[in-house]
Formats: C-alpha cells, structure tokens, sequence
C-alpha cells in the first residue's frame, strides 16, 4: 500500500489535462500550454481595469525589454506561476508578507487548541492555561507548523517552472527593471493613471510605445509565439 503525503493529494487538473501539485510540483507537470492559456484568461490589477488587459500580454512587454534569450524567456515566465497559483496584486503581496500575525490572533488560538485538548480528554481543565500559554509561544517562535506561506508556494511553482525550461532559480535583475517599466506603462495606458502616480507607484518610467490591450485568444497567441522564438536554444 502506498502512502501519500497531503502535498501530494493537492493537485490542480489544467487545460491540457495535466495534474499540478500546487504544494509539490515537479518540472515534468508544466506545459507552456497550460501556462499562455492560463495567464491570457487572468485579468491584471485583479479586473479592476476600463478594459480587458491580460497577465500573458503583460508577460510578453516585459519579455520584450530584455536582451538575451535566456533573460529574455525568464521575463516572458516571470509570472508563469499564477497560471497555477492565480494572480495576487502588489498591494496584497505586500500586505500578506508585511503583516505579522497580532498577539490577540495567537492568543485566540492557543486558547482554541487548549479548549479542544481539554474537550478531548488530553489536558486537564484546571491546566488548560499553561497549555494554551505553550502553544501560543509555539507558534509565535514558529516551533509549530502553520501551513506554507503564499510566497513559499510561488517560490516552489517557479523552481519547478525554471527547471522544466532549462532557466536559473534567482530571477535576473533586468527582469525585475523590465517588470517595473511595463507597470508604469500599463499604470498609464490602461489604468489611465497620473504620470507622477505611474513613476512613484512603479519606481520607473513608463515606455514610450503605448499599450493595447488585447483578447484572450491573441494574448495567448502572442505569448506562444514570443515562447517558441526564445526556447528554441534554451528548452
């Protein structure tokens, strides 16, 4: 009989009907298929944009601003993980890495855990207090397992995508410039944005070439496209 881990029962069915193990996942579960598809149909800034505007269009501007094919195709894939993951904003990004847990919110659950020993018949109730007291502390030194974090399933996702494609862990420095430049256009041309606000919001100034946004199926088309160019000496 074969055991599995949890990790390895969650897994997402794609389009092309592969299973990815969102907490696992291995280089020979990604498709580039599945990826175009995926980041055509996922809307940036979360949908709340006048128009349509795709994470694949998105992916290959920034592609686009790089030199070099293998930076290049790591700029086209640097948001290759929400194809699986979905797309999480900045500002929620930053909220999730930046926010620590509160002292009500642990002590709230080691009261909780401690009650359900007590219920349980594995702690006496007179002692229930030491124990939520040691739990709480617990999880506050991180001595107790809470689930992975968001950032480590992304970390994961993009080991197992730069693996599949032949491409480094750490993600080049020319990818993060392009990425900033791209989102002072978009901020620009899509979102209709103020020129200061696109510079202080993205930390760069936007491209003098305008934004389009397009449907889903050229999109995906596009990106396919700039994929093949790129991958033909790196896959």
């Amino acid at each position: 009989m074969t055991l599995t881990t949890p990790e390895e029962e969650i897994f997402l069915p794609t389009c092309t009907g592969r299973r990815v193990h969102i907490a696992a996942p291995l280089p020979e579960e990604i498709d580039v298929e599945d990826i175009a598809h995926a980041l055509s149909h996922t809307c940036r800034f979360a949908g709340h944009v006048p128009v349509y505007y795709s994470v694949a269009q998105h992916s290959v501007l920034v592609s686009e601003l790089i030199e070099g094919r293998r930076a290049a195709l790591w700029g086209l894939l640097h948001d290759a993980s929400e194809a699986y993951l979905h797309d999480l904003t900045r500002p929620l990004k930053r909220a999730i890495e930046g926010t620590p847990e509160s002292s009500d919110r642990l002590r709230y659950l080691g009261d909780v855990l401690a009650h359900d020993l007590v219920d349980r018949g594995i702690v006496r109730r007179e002692g229930w207090m030491v124990v939520a007291n040691a739990i709480t502390t617990a999880v506050r030194e991180d001595r107790i397992h809470r689930g992975v974090t968001y950032a480590e399933l992304e970390r994961r996702m993009m080991a197992a995508i730069c693996g599949r494609f032949g491409l480094p862990p750490a993600m080049p420095a020319e990818v993060v410039t392009a990425d900033n430049v791209v989102l002072a256009t978009e901020l620009r041309d899509v979102c209709h944005e103020t020129h200061q606000h696109c510079v202080s919001w993205a930390g760069a100034e936007p491209m003098d070439r305008r934004i389009k946004p397009l449907c889903p199926e050229v999109a995906k088309d596009l990106f396919l496209v700039r994929f093949e160019k790129l991958a033909v000496r790196v896959v």
